[in-house]
């Protein structure tokens, strides 16, 4: 299953990458680096986010029972749960029930996350092909970026940008 997410999220761990590489702000951030000014933030040591709109709050159950964990959602419009869809309001703490190896993870509402279809290595991926997924509840915007796959251009700069916006209202 991770596995998986990993090889599918493809497109936005690189673009996480590259953001990392040009502002400094870390692709796994704390919750007190995405979040400083949230007093929250600063004691939910045990979670992370994972780029700009996933978060992840691994249990650290070496007991192999189910576990009861708090997780903080920080005060967006809503989160959804990444392996099931389930919605949840910000800005509250939730308990939940975690099985040995089940790792929690939740994306912001607004994100907008690009996939590739998934593939056992990044040399085997299809990347002519993307695919959105687009989690509702607050506008957003989601910047992709792309190099050619195989040479060292982009350290030069050859990388592709392309935005895509999502609104909740018309228009946009």
């Amino acid at each position: 299953l991770y596995s998986h997410i990993r090889y599918e999220t493809m497109p936005y761990i690189y673009s996480a990458a590259i953001d990392a590489a040009l502002t400094g702000m870390p692709m796994a951030r704390p919750m007190l680096v995405a979040y400083p000014d949230s007093e929250r933030a600063w004691q939910a040591d045990d979670q992370y986010m994972w780029g700009g709109d996933i978060l992840v709050a691994p249990s650290t159950n070496l007991a192999g029972s189910p576990v009861t964990k708090s997780i903080w959602l920080p005060p967006e419009k809503g989160w959804y749960g990444l392996w099931d869809d389930h919605h949840y309001e910000g800005d509250q703490v939730i308990r939940l029930r975690a099985a040995f190896g089940y790792i929690p993870a939740f994306v912001r509402a607004g994100a907008i996350l690009p996939k590739f279809d998934f593939a056992l290595n990044t040399s085997n991926q299809d990347r002519s092909r993307v695919t959105l997924d687009v989690y509702a509840g607050a506008d957003g915007r989601y910047d992709l970026r792309e190099d050619d796959g195989y040479s060292m251009d982009y350290l030069k700069g050859a990388i592709r940008r392309t935005t895509f916006a999502y609104g909740e209202r018309a228009g946009l």
